[in-house]
């Protein structure tokens, strides 16, 4: 994996504290995206009813 490059300084806070998430995500997860995306599929599972589904979309298959 390459090395965090840091972005531009932002004066959003809400900028920042998105980025600090992210941060702490990858780190979580060894900044695998494999990892990342394997729990991101766990959460979607355990909160399907909460999730809005596009309409005329057919679903993804993996």
């Amino acid at each position: 994996m390459s090395e965090h490059v840091a972005a531009p300084p932002n004066k959003d806070p809400l900028i920042d504290e998105v980025r600090r998430i992210r941060l702490r995500m990858s780190a979580r997860y060894g900044n695998d995206v494999r990892r990342l995306c394997d729990h991101l599929r766990r959460v979607e599972k355990r909160y399907a009813g909460r999730l809005v589904k596009p309409q005329g979309d057919e679903p993804i298959t993996r």
